[in-house]
């Protein structure tokens, strides 16, 4: 997540809950001397905005300081109906928090096996420098050998950084589900809940075309234990249930603490798996380079 949406909610979020109004609350992010110009430069823009007449969510998505995603907009729209916007900016806050909080520990688990990769690549550049100390006999090619080792090494890592990012990913279900139960907590309709979760998730992700169809599915007349069936396996019985007591917000926090559950599961099993995928790619690169150089240079050496 960019720096300045980071500051431009929590700043915004801050202020509002304090008590200001809206217009109270742009006016004085307007008006920062210090800090992000970005933030000040696009509470201006709001405000301005804002006093043309537009609605706060027009506001936001009409910012050319600042690039909101959709979700934002669609989110406050809602929210602006049930008049609840102080809600909404602090369900903007914890995500945008939620999203720095998780790049910091995807970047974190990625320092030691990005080390020990440019590490191993570092040795193939040495090995390459001095390539001609090995040339033994006329049957040694080192040069082969360091460039068989580099391309395994290549291959594997690059298919463990994928599996690390895999794993450590933001799980849509869990942002959609999470969306959804806050906007029904205040009175949105299940319809326009699920639009805005559509906004949530990356154009043509496989969430978002589930999402979608449910939503078209409801339209059509379809149940929601049906319709969101093909959500989660476990989402057609939540939503059984809530349809049965009425409360269908807690179904989907329900779902949303189960997907929560599944998620640190996985990045747990991940993390446990990142070290020794490592060792075992270090071996097989160091073996390569055994077969192709030390050990052809041992047997050169003892014929001569």
């Amino acid at each position: 997540m960019k720096k300045s949406l980071y500051t431009f909610i929590l700043s915004a979020s801050e202020l509002l809950a304090s008590g200001l109004s809206v217009r109270e609350t742009f006016y004085t992010l307007s008006k920062i001397e210090e800090g992000d110009r970005t933030v000040k430069s696009t509470g201006k823009e709001i405000c301005s905005s804002l006093e043309d007449g537009s609605s706060l969510s027009d506001s936001f998505a009409k910012c050319r300081s600042l690039r909101f995603p959709a979700f934002y907009c669609g989110l406050i729209s809602a929210m602006e109906e049930s008049g609840s916007v102080s809600e909404a900016f602090s369900f903007l806050r914890e995500d945008a928090e939620t999203s720095v909080k998780h790049g910091e520990s995807v970047l974190a688990a990625l320092v030691y096996p990005l080390f020990v990769i440019l590490l191993a690549f570092a040795s193939s550049l040495a090995l390459c420098r001095f390539s001609s100390l090995f040339v033994m006999h006329e049957s040694v090619n080192p040069l082969s050998g360091i460039i068989k080792g580099a391309v395994f090494l290549f291959v594997a890592s690059a298919l463990t950084l994928s599996f690390v990012f895999y794993c450590l990913s933001r799980n849509e279900c869990l942002e959609a589900c999470r969306i959804i139960h806050f906007l029904l907590l205040h009175g949105v309709p299940l319809a326009r809940a699920l639009k805005n979760a559509v906004l949530l998730c990356r154009d043509g992700s496989p969430v978002q075309k589930i999402l979608a169809q449910s939503l078209l599915d409801l339209q059509s007349g379809e149940e929601l234990s049906k319709a969101l069936k093909p959500l989660h396996t476990c989402a057609s019985m939540y939503m059984q249930f809530s349809q049965r007591t009425g409360n269908i917000a807690s179904a989907f926090l329900h779902l949303s603490n189960l997907l929560k559950s599944e998620q640190k599961k996985k990045e747990t099993v991940c993390l446990s798996l990142l070290q020794p995928l490592l060792i075992v790619t270090v071996a097989v690169y160091i073996i390569i380079l055994l077969k192709e150089i030390v050990i052809p240079v041992l047997f050169s050496t003892l014929v001569i």
